[in-house]
């Protein structure tokens, strides 16, 4: 940085990192899903263990960001939980991040329904539905698998086991 030239300070928030992942189509979210980050790989780095969550804060957040910029498209908002359960925003990815791969509802991601979307809209079909992570799936947690890129259930009761989807 030169002499002169802004610089932007904000204020540290004390907590534990949250994401909420959504779908949107001209400006309406028609999927998404809200994590609570448990573990991460690393201080400060990508989440390895999540727990789905009802979160209202985190959904009016990215509902109104998605309105107000007429999004289309996967985003993911990360935030950062205090302890009294505020939900501060912090920044918005402008791309598919692993969140986009858990199962959400009967089993599908937010990056199956976005492909759908795609092909339906190729053929001509305008079906656009709207989902958020089923009651069912509030709670629940996954961790990365060891094996590859993608999730697998997980129940912290059975550590070191890998739990049934």
């Amino acid at each position: 940085m030169g002499i002169g030239q802004p610089i932007a300070l904000q204020r540290r928030i004390v907590g534990h990192p949250a994401n909420r992942a959504v779908f949107a189509v001209d400006g309406v979210v028609r999927a998404g899903v809200s994590l609570d980050v448990i573990e991460e790989r690393y201080a400060n780095g990508p989440a390895h263990t999540v727990r789905i969550i009802d979160h209202p804060g985190m959904l009016r957040t990215a509902d109104r960001i998605v309105a107000q910029l007429g999004l289309t498209g996967i985003f993911g908002f990360d935030f950062m939980l205090s302890d009294d359960g505020t939900a501060w925003f912090l920044e918005t990815n402008v791309r598919m991040t692993a969140a986009c791969a858990i199962p959400i509802v009967n089993g599908v991601s937010l990056f199956t329904l976005c492909r759908d979307y795609l092909r339906d809209r190729r053929s001509g079909i305008d079906r656009v539905m709207t989902y958020e992570a089923s009651d069912v799936a509030h709670g629940a947690q996954f961790q990365r698998d060891p094996g590859g890129d993608g999730w697998m259930a997980w129940n912290p009761d059975q550590a070191g086991e890998a739990a049934q989807p």
